[in-house]
């Protein structure tokens, strides 16, 4: 028997240049994403077959434009900064002031720490590298899971978004049991008609 398909939109979040469409393509196997507002990509849990649809920010958070359209029906968000930076930690708190604002405050949310060492040519001074203590703190205070990821370590990136999916699929279950409903096939609202669309505080 066909499994039924479920829909889930994912966002990725963080600073300008810490590697999130690095780690999108390495996630769905693309050299090039071009410039569509979001890729698909199937995975299968327990037989049934997801379809995640992952929503990058293209850049546009360099520039402060993102609108709550761009967070609208995200059920998974992907909080990442680098960490060699000091400064993309520190953005951290703007994201999470946007997802609380955007979007439900209890849908799952992983922290990615990316860490490009290998992108570079010249090898980092680790002594820069964000302390533990301070990452397991903000985790506690915002009540996030934590994954640190190599950019080149495609299995440990495909964990991190099976992390997700699972939790998001944990999340539905949950939500189907408190409302007695079916929830199996989600399906995204649709954009309302907006003379002016609402500032993400980006």
């Amino acid at each position: 028997m066909y499994a039924r398909k479920t829909d889930f939109k994912i966002v990725i979040i963080g600073d300008s240049f810490i590697g999130k469409t690095a780690l999108l393509k390495k996630f769905i196997g693309k050299i090039d994403i071009g410039r569509s507002i979001f890729e698909s990509h199937e995975v299968e849990k327990d037989g049934e077959k997801i379809l995640l649809e992952i929503h990058d920010t293209k850049g546009q958070e360099r520039y402060r434009s993102l609108t709550s359209s761009f967070y609208r029906g995200a059920q998974g968000c992907l909080v990442c900064f680098n960490v060699m930076s000091n400064s993309s930690f520190d953005g951290l708190k703007h994201w999470m002031d946007d997802v609380r604002e955007c979007v439900r405050e209890d849908i799952p949310k992983i922290l990615v720490g990316i860490n490009r060492n290998n992108g570079y040519k010249q090898p980092l001074d680790h002594s820069q590298k964000i302390s533990r203590d301070k990452i397991d703190a903000f985790c506690e205070l915002h009540k996030l899971h934590y994954i640190e990821i190599d950019l080149n370590d495609v299995k440990r990136i495909s964990d991190c978004f099976e992390t997700l999916t699972d939790m998001m699929v944990k999340e539905r279950r949950r939500r189907t049991s408190d409302i007695g409903g079916d929830m199996d096939i989600v399906h995204f609202p649709r954009p309302r008609e907006e003379k002016k669309e609402q500032d993400c505080g980006c």
